[in-house]
């Protein structure tokens, strides 16, 4: 299965998201035990280890370990620990002490004593209303490893990445953003494509769910059922929807409405006419795509625009 066919819709949802990356700072890890702990933030958090290898604690769940050119994905932003092992505590990293670094990153130092590990830290930026419509769909923590298919391209762009900051040049901010923008994008798919009942980005994996995935992208307006989804996924509609239904996380109705009120939600911040909008997302009308929009969001169309307007978050 081709890459361009496989994630036609993951392509679509970080577009429509402007997904955008950026580091915003490198942890200096020092001594035998260490932790750093941070409490969250509204978008996704990402990792890259360049040096030594740590553990990392997502809430109450199981530590995963860390290797050196490992990356690992926060989607939701969610209050973790990185330590040196799995049981030790974190330090708050808002109370750790910085040094000085080259690159104008904010480094922070946790523990004392010979530098065991270097971790670089980066922000996931995603538009509101995509986010809401992808959160739903991933997981709280994604580890990509550095062995496999792509860890030569891993390893290259994560040298690169620090080599930026290592030796700051004119474009180096544009550049390192890029660069952290494809290390996100090939964390996501490249964690779908290995690992068997990821939901939304494994579907995006299974030649059938991606046909089905692919044509709700590629042609929102279409009459998209069941029926029609399996149809185009060379399955039956009991296979198909049984498959859909767990991988994905929610039946193709619910999964087709939601990805139609995000484009229609950011149609209508650009001012588009709900009769416009309920042409290109398939209904009817007006009042059929109306009645589907506040079901949905829990507003009618003319009335989360002005609430848009007015809250100042038109593009």
């Amino acid at each position: 299965m081709s890459y361009s066919l496989v994630m036609d819709p993951l392509s679509d949802v970080l577009s429509v998201a402007r997904a955008s990356a950026a580091i915003f700072s490198r942890a200096r890890c020092r001594g035998d035990a260490w932790g750093v702990e941070t409490r969250g933030a509204s978008g996704g958090i990402f990792h890259a280890i360049l040096r030594g290898q740590a553990y990392i604690r997502v809430a109450d769940d199981k530590a995963v370990y860390l290797g050196p050119g490992d990356l690992v994905l926060l989607p939701h932003g969610s209050p973790h620990t990185l330590a040196s092992e799995p049981d030790v505590p974190g330090d708050w990293i808002g109370g750790l002490p910085t040094e000085p670094t080259d690159d104008g990153l904010r480094c922070v130092v946790a523990g004392e004593g010979e530098l065991r590990a270097e971790i670089l830290c980066g922000s996931l930026t995603l538009e509101p209303d995509a986010s809401t419509f992808l959160s739903p769909l991933l997981p709280s923590l994604i580890r990509v490893g550095a062995g496999g298919a792509l860890a030569g391209w891993l390893d290259a762009t994560l040298k690169q990445l620090a080599g930026e900051f290592a030796d700051v040049r004119p474009g180096a901010g544009v550049l390192s953003a890029r660069l952290a923008e494809l290390l996100v994008v090939q964390a996501l798919r490249r964690w779908g494509a290995e690992t068997p009942s990821g939901g939304w980005l494994a579907a995006l994996w299974e030649p059938g769910l991606a046909r089905a995935l692919g044509g709700v992208h590629e042609s929102p307006a279409n009459d998209w059922t069941a029926d029609s989804m399996a149809r185009r996924a060379g399955m039956s509609r009991s296979s198909f929807y049984e498959s859909f239904t767990s991988s994905v996380g929610e039946s193709p109705a619910v999964y087709v409405r939601r990805w139609r009120m995000t484009l229609a939600r950011g149609w209508l911040r650009k001012g588009i006419s709900v009769g416009e909008i309920a042409e290109r997302t398939g209904y009817g009308s007006d009042q059929a795509f109306s009645r589907a929009f506040k079901r949905t969001v829990g507003q009618s169309p003319a009335h989360w625009r002005r609430a848009a307007r007015e809250a100042g978050n038109n593009p």
